[in-house]
């Protein structure tokens, strides 16, 4: 997977909204440069896109890269912390819809598998890991699955979903949540700070 992203001084929405139809079919991940500080003229700003991409389908996954620019420029030993100015950002596409993206179980399979690499990917893990559960419910026909065993990605796929499995399910407490708003399923909550 590729880490580059979409720079086109400026002109990343309108390529989004342009090349809406093929977007809404058929992309699961999206990397841009995005500007939080205005670089151009009239150009759209992050919470534009993060706007647009999430109207389409898709979530803000995380920064790939951030920079920051400084508003007084200072001698090298008082250089500290700026204002973000500008990087890339990747959005990938909610797991929830993508079943509205398919007209097959087999459809649906393989682009929750996809997505789950291009996840791991990028160092997004659990989210990964859940697409490969959702794609793991999906039954299929016994003749859909010819070259699947050839692919590399999905030998790494079946590899890591086997480790996960494989993993004591050790979680931290949680703190600072009250208890009706603790998740309920298995396994159960540790107590908070505030009941031990």
């Amino acid at each position: 997977v590729s880490k580059d992203s979409m720079d086109t001084q400026g002109y990343e929405l309108e390529i989004m909204k342009g090349a809406e139809e093929i977007i809404q079919k058929d992309v699961l991940a999206i990397a841009t440069e995005i500007e939080i500080l205005s670089m151009y003229e009239g150009q759209p700003l992050f919470q534009d896109i993060l706007s647009h991409l999430k109207d389409k389908g898709f979530v803000f996954a995380g920064y790939l890269d951030l920079y920051e620019v400084m508003e007084n420029r200072v001698p090298v030993g008082l250089r500290a912390k700026e204002f973000p100015a500008f990087g890339d950002a990747l959005f990938l596409r909610r797991l929830e819809d993508i079943p509205k993206l398919c007209s097959s179980n087999l459809e649906r399979f393989v682009k929750y598998r996809k997505i789950a690499f291009i996840a791991i990917s990028f160092g997004y893990l659990s989210y990964g890991l859940k697409a490969l559960g959702l794609a793991r419910r999906i039954k299929l026909p016994a003749d859909s699955g010819g070259t699947r065993e050839t692919r590399a990605y999905d030998v790494f796929l079946d590899a890591l979903e086997q480790a996960a499995r494989n993993i004591e399910p050790l979680f931290p407490p949680i703190y600072g949540v009250p208890e009706e708003n603790r998740p309920k399923s298995p396994p159960p909550a540790p107590p908070a700070w505030s009941t031990l």
